[in-house]
């Protein structure tokens, strides 16, 4: 994982079997567990404290179906940030390839 600028940051997630759906591919669900994971980490990685909070949303778009044995990038952006929320987008990649764009609400934690 590393910023890109001071907006954008990236995270890279080896994929092995046991992330695979029936037909062999990377199964939905982890990419959406994965979309979750990343939006955390991706605004850790620029300076966001975000550490303790919680999802409010995510939504996905699949775009093309996922390959095992081949990492997954996926690109962060912080789109905006108020005092309590985090507003967020992302997209995967495998090679360069688009394989889900995703969106998603954080709530910073307590003080």
């Amino acid at each position: 994982m590393r910023a890109l600028d001071t907006r954008r940051a990236l995270v890279r997630v080896e994929t092995h079997a046991g992330f695979s759906n029936v037909l062999g591919g990377i199964h939905g669900g982890f990419l959406l567990a994965l979309a979750d994971q990343v939006l955390f980490v991706g605004a850790g990685v620029l300076d966001v404290n975000i550490i303790g909070g919680a999802t409010i949303d995510v939504s996905a778009q699949f775009l093309a179906p996922g390959r095992i044995g081949v990492p997954i990038d996926a690109e962060v952006e912080v789109l905006r940030e108020s005092k309590r929320l985090v507003f967020i987008r992302g997209l995967m990649r495998q090679e360069g390839e688009a394989k889900m764009a995703f969106t998603g609400t954080v709530r910073k934690p307590s003080a």
